[in-house]
């Protein structure tokens, strides 16, 4: 993927033997650029204006190792659908399996939502901020 604004090529493969699912949710809605991730993260960056501007929340969730990994894609999706997609948001998910050297029940999901919400084909104008660690914990609390 390209970072437009900086001309850095960033390359995600050599994790790619981690990964069991990587996709982004978006409201139904949409515009086209948003359901590609390198088209969504060059939008985002190129939307905000200063330099140092927090464009995505990250967060990172561990995932019952009982669950198949159809089982955890889908229990991630209605977390995400629930919690941001539904509110106009999008997120950029990646399920993981563990890594050879850790516990082989890590299993885990890193999910990455714009700050912004979508207003017809572009960004609103103003960013979705969980104004208080409480509200960060709530959200992760549905979880």
């Amino acid at each position: 993927m390209i970072d437009e604004r900086t001309g850095e090529l960033h390359n995600y493969s050599r994790n790619a033997d981690d990964v069991l699912f990587a996709g982004l949710y978006a409201p139904k809605d949409a515009p086209e650029w948003a359901r590609d991730r390198a088209s969504l993260w060059n939008h985002m960056e190129a939307f905000e204006k200063r330099k140092d501007a927090q464009v995505a929340r990250a967060f990172e969730i561990a995932l019952p190792c009982e669950l198949t990994p159809e089982q955890a894609r889908y229990a991630v999706q209605d977390w995400v659908r629930e919690n941001f997609t539904r509110k106009g948001l999008i997120a950029d998910v990646a399920i993981h399996r563990p890594g050879a050297e850790g516990d082989e029940r890590n299993i885990h999901a890193h999910v990455l939502v714009v700050m912004r919400k979508l207003d017809g084909a572009e960004f609103a104008a103003k960013k979705e901020r969980a104004a208080s660690f409480a509200e960060r914990t709530e959200e992760l609390e549905t979880w």
